[in-house]
């Protein structure tokens, strides 16, 4: 859900050889500072590169307190915390997922409507003349 409470999900249908794909992906709010992303989470990682960015956002000395190599959860710990405690400072901006919707492949099966391909088997011209031979001929 976004800011707004508004829950966005995309259906795309891709086209295989023999039948559609289909798949769900979600919408989600993504804070515009890159040490909130979950695309930053490398760059905090390394203890020295913290010490350089802390430099300039002091937020970040919040992961330098604790001793010790800076693990990948306690980046996203700190992100999440730091997140739900400054909502209403940060401005967020709507991205789709990088994979299906919630992390799961089947999870909005059955909540948004089947897409079928039907080929076409005449021409519509053809189809709409009057006459005894054609499907529109034949209703009369």
């Amino acid at each position: 859900m976004d800011q707004n409470g508004q829950l966005r999900i995309r259906k795309t249908a891709r086209l295989n050889a023999t039948d559609v794909e289909t798949g769900y992906r979600g919408y989600v709010g993504e804070p515009e500072q890159w040490w909130l992303k979950a695309s930053g989470t490398g760059q905090l990682l390394k203890r020295d590169e913290v010490v350089e960015h802390a430099k300039s956002i002091s937020a970040l000395e919040e992961l330098l307190k604790e001793p010790g190599r800076i693990t990948k959860q306690r980046v996203e710990d700190f992100q999440s915390k730091y997140i739900a405690e400054h909502k209403e400072e940060l401005t967020f901006s709507s991205i789709l997922e990088d994979g299906p919707l919630l992390g799961t492949k089947n999870v909005a099966g059955g909540l948004l409507p089947d897409i079928y391909l039907v080929p076409a088997v005449h021409d519509l011209s053809d189809e709409i003349k009057v006459k005894s031979t054609t499907s529109f001929g034949r209703i009369q």
